[in-house]
């Protein structure tokens, strides 16, 4: 019976999943850290309308509202760069931007967060802004779980891990293409 199949709450599911993802990426967080992303992947579960979303605009919105408002909006910025970064990097592309568009943007977000907010909540979107390639590392090794990567991807997880230091997206680089790391860091030998 599968690990997963075992627990018997949402909550709990969710929990298992992200921490088979954090082994599978070799990329520990701290309880704050999984505690959030557990909870991001709940709230966007059920959230097709994500698809539809102009990341920048939103952003720019955010920023002409007050208050509350703008704290939502600004962190759901934040949480569906995240989920886009990790779990459809593929849709940068599509959109005809850079791979690190939804990383710079989110990290950005989570920034003027800890700006705006108090206290821990503070602390913890800080805490995002700074470990967001780490977190978004979880989320890829969760959408690798069904969806491995294949050759026509190295060049996608290639850019990752120049543009971001993706330390899940060098390693399946190694996996897959391990003559393009030692090219690279030959040329940066030399």
């Amino acid at each position: 019976m599968s690990k997963l199949a075992q627990h018997s709450s949402i909550p709990a599911l969710w929990h298992a999943l992200v921490n088979d993802a954090v082994n599978a990426a070799k990329q520990p967080l701290d309880q704050e850290l999984e505690s959030y992303l557990v909870f991001l992947l709940m709230r966007h579960s059920d959230r097709p309308e994500i698809a539809k979303q102009i990341m920048a605009l939103d952003y720019l919105n955010s920023m002409q509202a007050f208050g509350a408002s703008r704290e939502r909006q600004l962190r759901q910025v934040a949480d569906s760069c995240l989920i886009f970064a990790g779990l459809y990097p593929q849709q940068a592309q599509r959109r005809q931007v850079q791979n690190d568009y939804f990383i710079n943007l989110g990290r950005s977000a989570y920034l003027h967060l800890a700006e705006l907010t108090r206290d821990g909540i503070a602390e913890l979107y800080s805490h995002l802004s700074q470990a967001f390639v780490q977190v978004m590392d979880v989320l890829s090794a969760i959408r690798h779980f069904n969806d491995k990567p294949d050759r026509q991807q190295v060049m996608l997880l290639h850019d990752l891990w120049q543009k971001s230091g993706s330390q899940y997206s060098y390693r399946q680089l190694l996996e897959l293409e391990p003559s393009m790391v030692t090219a690279q860091q030959s040329a940066i030998n030399h």
